[in-house]
């Protein structure tokens, strides 16, 4: 498993939150980044216990996101994944079940199903 520098991953992330918001809506953001660290690309689900503002399309606070980095070379790789991910977080039946999971071992099981 890659170890990746906090204050670099930060950094990257906020610069590319800079650009644009990657709240989805719905309560979904997708922040994502590419990294020089990055040799795979890797993702994190999380699930908020309390909703926050993330500027979102339709202006509705988050609980839910999932967390990409790719590798600098990624590019068509790293448009697949965002594209599959947003396909799948633009189910509300997804979104739901994902809200309603009981730990992040079910939330799991949700998302590779």
């Amino acid at each position: 498993m890659t170890e990746f520098d906090g204050k670099e991953l930060f950094n990257a992330l906020i610069t590319r939150e800079k650009l644009g918001s990657t709240g989805f809506g719905d309560g979904i953001a997708i922040p994502h980044c590419r990294l020089s660290s990055c040799t795979q690309v890797t993702g994190a689900l999380v699930r908020l216990t309390k909703a926050v503002d993330f500027d979102a399309i339709d202006q509705q606070p988050v609980d839910l996101l999932f967390v990409l980095l790719v590798p600098l070379q990624a590019t068509d790789e790293h448009l697949q994944i965002l594209a599959t991910l947003a396909g799948c977080f633009g189910q509300s039946e997804f979104r739901e079940r994902l809200r309603t999971a009981a730990d992040a071992h079910a939330m799991y099981k949700i998302a590779v199903a």
